[in-house]
């Protein structure tokens, strides 16, 4: 499987050092040897070291170097033994100009050099509206070398990309059948791909990975905490943020539960049932979810002797009672 990140214009030099070195760690001892992370940080960050995925280039001139103010020549990506480009981005197409001729001939200076192309290509909304989507994906594609043996195709509808609106399963299908019979080259999608829907999308016929334009962002929530301690502030507030921080996320942390008042009310329900079981009466606790409701006290069975924690006594001692000073655990309600 292949997974790519293209940052686009996110990240400073120092920010994608952290970012990097919290990947490489990360990935460390986990990627295996059929799976590859591909990730485009932006030119100015770069980054030497990196073990455990491919830095490659969001863009280049196809030179060397010469009298191309701004551009990004090939001798600079070398200095960072850059050898993984990304061609033909829906971004570039449409807000930078860079035309079918130009897109070829960066094609062609990266493919003599025997460089991995990952190749953009996908529909605009126009064409995907009037059902003509493999049609202006192969007028794209005249002139690439499909056979490219370090070929990647990358599928991202410009209508899908940065959204939100991820195309449908059937479109998806659709599509990467149409390119498969192009190329035998690894086919990816990309378009708004996140932590939800790319499990389902890398499930599809002929996809071998994912191209993901941006982080989702991260809301943590503290639910085996009540109220705001210095524990929920240092690990949540402190270092958790700092993380997302680091990997250009964005993050929001939950409330706790603290006073709420269908929290309180909960607490209070719970009561009465006790004081009810306590006096006999067949309890049947109300479910407002439709999935419980759990038990407040854990049964005997509920947690396995095996998982206590050394120097914990259990729930149980070997005479079935509680141990002295412990009493019952009490889920969340």
């Amino acid at each position: 499987m292949i997974l790519a990140a293209n940052l686009k214009c996110n990240h400073t030099r120092a920010s994608f050092e952290r970012y990097a070195k919290a990947l490489d760690e990360g990935l460390a001892g986990v990627i295996s040897r059929e799976d590859e992370i591909l990730v485009f940080p932006p030119a100015s960050a770069f980054c030497a070291g990196v073990k455990n995925f491919t830095q490659g280039a969001q863009n280049f001139y196809p030179a060397a170097h010469g009298s191309f103010t701004g551009e990004i020549g090939g001798d600079m990506l070398a200095e960072f033994d850059v050898k993984t480009v990304l061609i033909g981005h829906s971004e570039r197409r449409a807000i930078l100009g860079e035309s079918a001729e130009l897109i070829r001939e960066k094609f062609s200076f990266a493919a003599a050099r025997g460089w991995r192309i990952v190749f953009c290509v996908g529909e605009d909304e126009a064409a995907f509206a009037q059902d003509r989507s493999e049609g202006f994906v192969a007028a794209q594609l005249e002139g690439i070398d499909l056979k490219y043996p370090s070929l990647v195709l990358a599928y991202e509808p410009v209508w899908a990309i940065g959204t939100g609106r991820s195309a449908q399963r059937e479109q998806i299908e659709r599509m990467l059948k149409f390119l498969r019979t192009e190329s035998s080259a690894p086919l990816l999608y990309g378009g708004s791909v996140n932590a939800a829907n790319i499990g389902g999308i890398v499930g599809i016929e002929n996809c071998d990975g994912g191209s993901v334009g941006r982080p989702g962002g991260v809301v943590v929530a503290p639910f085996g905490f009540i109220s705001d301690h210095m524990e929920v502030v240092f690990d949540l507030d402190t270092e958790a943020a700092q993380t997302a921080r680091d990997l250009g996320m964005p993050y929001a942390r939950a409330a706790t539960v603290g006073t709420h008042p269908a929290f309180v009310d909960s607490l209070v329900d719970i009561l009465i049932e006790r004081a009810a079981v306590a006096r006999g009466e067949d309890v049947h606790p109300a479910s407002t979810t439709g999935v419980g409701p759990f038990h407040t006290v854990c049964p005997p069975s509920c947690c396995r002797s095996g998982a206590r924690h050394p120097g914990h006594h259990g729930a149980d001692d070997a005479t079935g009672e509680h141990a002295a000073g412990h009493q019952p655990a009490m889920s969340r309600p």
